[in-house]
């Protein structure tokens, strides 16, 4: 299978081509990018014949190949391709060399905070068939100890949800906004597809939370994302890869209070340009491997959410699955 190597310097991500890929800023593409530069529907790779190639779909900044701007271009293994920011190598050699190719294109790796040391080989970003490293414990001399706690295990939330349940009032009515949102079901949806339940169970979480505004990724096959619901209706919510490695590569819960002023967060073009000052996501689970991610945020505002909100997040992603699998059941 011929294969496409998106290199940040964050991260190194493979992506199977198949018949064709969509590149693009919305979650409709295949491999979805982010960031200002990355039109909504930006370039196709696509199979021709014996041969591979990509094609810019009228993007506002363009699709160059081993450094040339191209409308159209066949492919070849080892080519170059750059759309924004964004290095992607197509169908790289047996003795592609990751740290000469950085190097050579001037991508400079940043501290490792989360994992504990530095990326090595190729890895897979989802559905990786070897484990992937979740976040190791930081050594008690790194100078972030003292930063707030962001990524949650899930056991950790289930503990946290068990206690606040018999002693947390504030958590009570929360929850009870939830409960009372979630029995605001039109007779309509109880027939509903995928897009009208998980827009019902979004609509009820953000509601519970106080949040400006929520989305429901799910993840298809390795790579793929396909958007479930968006809440408001109007506005276009796009997921930083903090929060998407977070949930979907180490099953965390993720939950800050301080976006603008995190570091861990400094880096994504989404938290900045769209003013998020707290956020707070949790993944989706079938059959026990990630499903996608239920994420809420609030614009300009600090300390929106509580870890509690977490436990909200929790219940509402296992009864969104639970009425996803049910609707499957009756279909």
């Amino acid at each position: 299978m011929v294969r496409l190597l998106l290199i940040t310097a964050e991260e190194v991500r493979e992506v199977e081509v198949g018949q064709e890929l969509t590149v693009g800023r919305a979650y409709s593409n295949l491999l979805r990018l982010d960031g200002d530069e990355i039109s909504r529907v930006h370039a196709i790779v696509y199979r021709r014949g014996p041969e591979y190639v990509i094609r810019d779909l009228d993007s506002k900044n363009g699709v160059s190949v081993n450094g040339r701007r191209i409308s159209t271009a066949p492919l070849k293994p080892g080519d170059d391709i750059r759309i924004g920011g964004y290095h992607l190598l197509f169908d790289p050699p047996p003795d592609f060399n990751l740290s000469e190719y950085r190097k050579s294109r001037g991508i400079v790796t940043p501290p490792v905070f989360e994992t504990g040391g530095e990326e090595s080989g190729l890895r897979t970003y989802i559905g990786a068939s070897e484990a992937l490293a979740a976040p190791a414990s930081r050594p008690a001399s790194t100078p972030d100890d003292d930063r707030p706690k962001v990524f949650f295990s899930i056991g950790e939330v289930e503990d946290l949800a068990l206690r606040a349940t018999g002693d947390d009032s504030q958590f009570s009515g929360d929850l009870l906004k939830l409960h009372q949102a979630l029995m605001r079901t039109p007779a309509a949806e109880e027939t509903a597809g995928e897009a009208q339940v998980a827009g019902h169970f979004l609509r009820a979480v953000v509601h519970a939370l106080g949040a400006d505004r929520g989305v429901v990724v799910f993840q298809e096959a390795k790579d793929q994302l396909r958007l479930g619901a968006i809440t408001p209706a109007e506005v276009d919510v796009a997921v930083n890869r903090v929060v998407l490695r977070g949930c979907l590569r180490e099953g965390h819960a993720v939950l800050c209070n301080d976006v603008q002023n995190d570091r861990r967060f400094q880096r994504t073009e989404t938290v900045k340009k769209e003013r998020i000052g707290s956020l707070a996501a949790f993944p989706l689970e079938r059959r026990g491997q990630p499903a996608g991610l239920i994420y809420c945020d609030a614009m300009g505002r600090t300390g929106a959410f509580r870890p509690q909100h977490l436990a909200l997040l929790c219940f509402t992603s296992r009864l969104l699955m639970l009425s996803l699998a049910a609707a499957v059941a009756r279909a």
